[in-house]
């Protein structure tokens, strides 16, 4: 799965992540678009959020596109 899949499928907008992460909307569309650079804390919170795993965000579909 993709990070705006679960987002989405738990009926939150970027704005709402943004604002329980702590930063603008365009900071948070950018960990949407590149989740490889997404931050173990970032990925905590993350997590807490989405109510999933942290392995669920660190190994989030298009992250293994870069791993070889």
């Amino acid at each position: 799965m993709k990070l705006d899949e679960i987002r989405r499928a738990r009926g939150y907008s970027q704005e709402y992540m943004a604002n329980k992460l702590g930063c603008h909307r365009n900071t948070y569309a950018k960990m949407e678009e590149k989740p490889q650079n997404i931050t173990m804390e970032e990925a905590d919170k993350l997590a807490t959020i989405l109510n999933v795993s942290v392995n669920d965000i660190i190994f989030l579909e298009s992250n293994l596109q870069n791993v070889e």
